[in-house]
């Protein structure tokens, strides 16, 4: 019998039997367990640097450079068989972002929380939910899909949260001493982040098997401005559109004069968010029209938002 020695400290990633392992030296796994794998983009952190990277396709991105964050988990928090992170910052606030790192509705969670950050649907009721526990350790947390807390645990300080999954048919979360239950185990399809590292081989890969179904979908879900009223001379006009191709906005004042315009051409699919600076530095303090308009195929969906501008 053949036996190979490691004389050094290395970390075992495979599937989740572990029949295939690829064995990964301290520094890569240091590296690997920032990362998230995913489609259409990867993403990652670093210990030494602020901000999360995007990979998009080939090019990497560097975004939100102003927060340091520890830990990222990968889930489809808006069913679009599309890859979004959840990122947890240096203070323990729970932030969720697209693929392209935009801010997720209902992000960040303001609570302070600890890694693991844990997904997966425990009520069958198509979306997943989102499980942690409070720093502190005192509380363990299941929040909604759009970060709203659904269930408010007392735990044990010394009882860390180690999976989600389905035990003896039912959706569980297991910690170190105790199981939770929550009804029949659900059909996840891939869209679930059970382990630390995403399940027991470590492979912190999100592997999703379904498509975007866009069937009974608006074009445009939503659009408003923050903040409102804008008082800084900087605010953002945010357009959440599924499926759309363009994106038009054309502000007016209140006497209909054209004040200016922004718009955008679309190219990914499945569940959309865009966003605009305004700089209203130069803009009369007032009340203002913004005319939002998304088309794809098939027609073109119109809003009306009303932002305040304050000197």
């Amino acid at each position: 019998m053949y036996h190979e020695g490691i004389d050094s400290l290395v970390f075992p990633v495979g599937d989740s039997d572990f029949s295939r392992v690829e064995w990964k030296s301290q520094s890569q796994w240091d590296t690997h367990s920032k990362r998230v794998f995913a489609s259409p983009n990867n993403f990652g952190i670093d210990l030494n640097t602020s901000g999360i990277t995007v990979d998009d396709f080939g090019s990497p991105i560097l975004k939100w450079t102003t927060n340091t964050y520890h830990y990222i988990a990968g889930i489809d928090l808006d069913l679009d068989a599309s890859a979004e992170i959840l990122a947890l910052d240096e203070n323990g606030l729970l932030y969720g972002f697209n693929s392209e790192l935009i801010l997720m509705p209902g992000f960040p969670i303001k609570i302070a929380l600890q890694a693991p950050i844990l997904v997966r649907n425990l009520f069958n009721d198509a979306y997943p939910e989102i499980v942690a526990k409070a720093m502190d350790s005192s509380t363990l947390y299941i929040f909604d899909s759009q970060g709203s807390i659904q269930y408010r645990i007392a735990s044990h300080k010394n009882d860390p949260l180690i999976a989600l999954g389905e035990l003896n048919g039912q959706n569980s979360v297991l910690t170190q001493s105790t199981i939770y239950q929550f009804g029949p185990a659900s059909e996840t399809q891939g869209n679930e982040w059970s382990f630390e590292h995403g399940h027991p081989g470590r492979t912190r890969i999100l592997d999703l098997d379904y498509t975007f179904d866009k069937t009974h979908s608006s074009i445009l879900t939503r659009c408003y401005s923050y903040p409102n009223p804008i008082r800084e001379g900087l605010g953002t006009l945010r357009v959440e559109t599924v499926g759309s191709k363009k994106i038009n906005i054309t502000i007016y004042d209140l006497a209909g004069f054209y004040i200016r315009s922004f718009n955008a051409d679309l190219f990914q699919t499945g569940h959309q968010i865009s966003e605009w600076v305004w700089d209203v530095t130069d803009v009369e303090p007032g009340v203002y029209f913004a005319h939002v308009a998304a088309s794809d195929e098939q027609g073109t969906e119109t809003r009306i938002i009303k932002v305040a501008v304050i000197h």
